[in-house]
């Protein structure tokens, strides 16, 4: 059975460029898995991270100064006019090439052979697709490989995750590879039980499993969060991994989620007593979007968590926005 070469691990230096890019959502998968499976072995990245993520919400959170309408429309113009005069010649330099003369003055052989091709290819080809258009026997063959057993779920290691190509418009699909006795691929839609079950068992495993591997569980998970068990299970991971990138992640999976209680507990702890400034910053914006959302849930407790926080967290970014928290809730008198 041959096994892909894995791909070299990412540098901090590469993976400190790329930040920005994964916080705007402008990665493509692949270096987005990458940046994820880096991100969740190396603290120092998760710290940029979180540095990266304070200043754009900063830098957000300010008034946008737009352009006048006059410079725009000057500067469309330039642009409209620099490209039409550098178009036209290369459209030139297109066309004259298309002709088979141009090909046989300068190179007579080459020209000459590519004609001959062109014209077997056209005299074999054309006939044998005219002769097959109505073909059924030519047909691609489909191979169908066996779901997994029930048992072999329970028992085999996750190998690999990835979405599968459906087609514009089709339901989203995702395919595992599981290492067992004989080669194993579990198929279905993320909403599908056995993938769930096999989903959030990866998820959970915290120090058996790769790390990359994980990170895309969590994030196929998280297109299931209206699932209780699916919520709880990523609460679970939040509050429990050793690693700060999935604690992280997790939290990320979890918005929108904030007035659920086991979720808004979770936020609670963690930024409280989570060591990574990142989990914590995340933990405190969730909290923030859910006082701003839903203000019924604003309780005591909360409330005596801001005031901590704003007086003895050491994370400036934390305390500042536990600030802006009880600033927004009411007079200052309060707390």
């Amino acid at each position: 059975m041959n096994h892909r070469q894995p791909d070299p691990p990412m540098h901090c230096e590469a993976a400190g460029n790329l930040l920005v890019l994964y916080l705007c959502d402008e990665l493509s998968a692949a270096e987005r898995a990458a940046l994820e499976a880096h991100l969740a072995a190396c603290a120092a990245c998760v710290e940029a991270l979180a540095r990266e993520r304070a200043l754009l919400q900063s830098l957000s959170a300010r008034p946008r100064l737009e352009p006048d309408l006059s410079l725009l429309e000057q500067c469309r113009s330039r642009l409209g006019e620099t490209l039409d005069d550098l178009a036209a010649p290369a459209r030139q330099r297109w066309f004259a090439w298309l002709r088979p003369s141009s090909w046989l003055a300068v190179h007579p052989a080459l020209g000459t052979a590519l004609l001959l091709l062109l014209g077997v290819t056209l005299g074999y080809g054309v006939p044998y697709l005219v002769q097959h258009a109505g073909d059924e026997s030519v047909v691609p063959v489909l191979t169908v490989r066996p779901q997994p057993s029930e048992a072999e779920l329970l028992q085999a290691q996750v190998e690999g995750i990835h979405w599968l190509d459906t087609g514009a418009g089709g339901t989203p699909r995702v395919g595992i590879q599981l290492a067992a006795e004989r080669p194993l691929v579990l198929e279905g839609s993320p909403d599908d039980e056995s993938v769930k079950m096999v989903l959030m068992r990866l998820a959970r495993s915290f120090e058996q499993a790769d790390p990359g591997l994980r990170m895309e569980s969590l994030s196929v998970l998280g297109t299931e969060r209206d699932d209780a068990q699916v919520r709880q299970t990523l609460c679970e991971v939040a509050r429990n991994d050793r690693n700060p990138a999935i604690r992280l992640r997790a939290l990320e999976v979890l918005r929108g989620f904030e007035p659920d209680d086991s979720v808004r507990q979770t936020l609670l702890d963690r930024l409280l007593h989570d060591e990574n400034p990142g989990v914590r910053i995340e933990a405190i914006n969730s909290l923030r979007a859910l006082v701003e959302r839903a203000p019924e849930r604003l309780d005591e407790r909360l409330l005596e968590i801001f005031r901590d926080r704003m007086q003895r967290d050491p994370n400036p970014y934390i305390r500042m926005q536990s600030a802006a928290a009880l600033q927004g809730i009411g007079p200052r008198e309060v707390y």
